[in-house]
């Protein structure tokens, strides 16, 4: 039985499935590392005027978390909110499994999270191509993050003008990304 196959299963299901036991989930999941996986904890934290709420909006994000493409197995553990000066804060350290790191580097981007730890594997090595999809991933949520603001803070007209500008970055992104010039290999195509 191979993690890599389990897809977007929760923990129940892969339990329902045939691993019986802590033990055996650990050895799937290094068995999944070691075929380019990458098992990490995210640290995240919810600041809130209301205990419920702000402990809820993490359940949501690891529920999140869980529907990413790419994310093989998702645990997330919630401690107690804490309250000082009428303000929560509640703690969720959130285990997941990636189908590999360029998934794990975009979690990071979209949830950011105080802090990421990578559990597995050890070492990591990467195709040409595979670098160059993680930083033209990371570079297009960059982009949408710095449109978000600025959109926020433009007349219509700046408005117009980056829109442009932001259309034509990701239609050559876009060319970047199918181009021939890297191949699946990670070499590069003449």
């Amino acid at each position: 039985m191979d993690l890599l196959s389990f897809g977007k299963k929760s923990i129940e299901q892969i339990m329902k499935d045939g691993v019986k036991n802590e033990a055996q989930l650990k050895q799937l999941i290094s068995e999944a590392c070691q075929r380019g996986a990458m098992h990490a904890k995210l640290f995240v934290d919810a600041h809130g005027p209301d205990k419920k709420a702000t402990e809820d909006v993490l359940i949501d994000l690891i529920n999140q978390v869980t529907k990413e493409k790419g994310v093989l197995y998702c645990k997330g553990e919630i401690e107690s909110s804490i309250e000082a000066n009428e303000l929560y804060t509640a703690f969720s350290e959130i285990e997941v499994v990636t189908a590999n790191f360029n998934t794990l580097v975009n979690l990071a981007l979209r949830y950011a999270p105080a802090g990421v730890e990578i559990l597995e594997p050890d070492n990591l090595s990467l195709s040409m191509k595979e670098c160059q999809d993680i930083l033209l991933d990371a570079s297009q949520s960059s982009q949408m993050y710095s449109k978000f603001i600025l959109e926020n803070s433009m007349n219509e007209a700046q408005k117009v003008d980056f829109a442009e500008r932001i259309k034509r970055k990701a239609e050559y992104g876009a060319k970047l990304r199918g181009s021939k010039q890297i191949t699946e290999d990670g070499t590069k195509s003449q």
